[in-house]
């Protein structure tokens, strides 16, 4: 129902549990902090690069710790700063990477589109987006294990989504 929503059900396909860290930028919507929050883990804000406004990757590699997870780059209307330094910093770390890409549907970073780069991409569909539906929000990721909890978690958990049927 909503970007927020989705990066709460990423968040938890990711695996994250209660204390766990995800080190976002504080520059940005509140729902990026929020939905950490509502997953039960603990947002741990690293400092932006003046020149992007996006997350800096040396202020994220101070902040790592044992309980961090998760690097949450928010792309930040449609700048994606240096994704190249996140993602990488993340692989060495051994850290998943969800991209708040609510701002950026369409922007396109490194030859893919922003959204794709990490093991998971939340975009928003509000009214005031470039893509709106009034409201809404969108998970996607190549990961099938990540798909199937998001659809898990979205569905109450209540059944199970058939891999085979159309609404992949």
């Amino acid at each position: 129902n909503s970007a927020t929503s989705g990066l709460t059900a990423a968040i938890l396909a990711l695996d994250i549990e209660p204390g766990d860290e995800v080190i976002c930028s504080p520059f940005s919507f509140t729902a990026s902090a929020t939905s950490i929050i509502a997953a039960n883990a603990v947002p741990v804000f690293a400092d932006i690069d003046l020149e992007t406004f996006c997350l800096s990757t040396n202020f994220a590699s101070e902040s790592i710790s044992q309980r961090t997870k998760v690097i949450l780059p928010i792309h930040w209307n449609s700048n994606a700063g240096d994704l190249s330094s996140t993602l990488s910093l993340a692989r060495s770390k051994g850290l998943r990477v969800l991209e708040d890409a609510s701002q950026s549907p369409g922007m396109v970073y490194d030859g893919k589109h922003l959204g794709t780069h990490g093991d998971v991409g939340v975009f928003s569909l509000n009214e005031p987006k470039n893509i709106m539906t009034g409201e809404g929000g969108m998970i996607v990721t190549n990961n099938k294990d990540i798909a199937v909890k998001s659809r898990l978690i979205r569905n109450h958990g209540e059944s199970i989504i058939d891999k085979n049927s159309s609404n992949e």
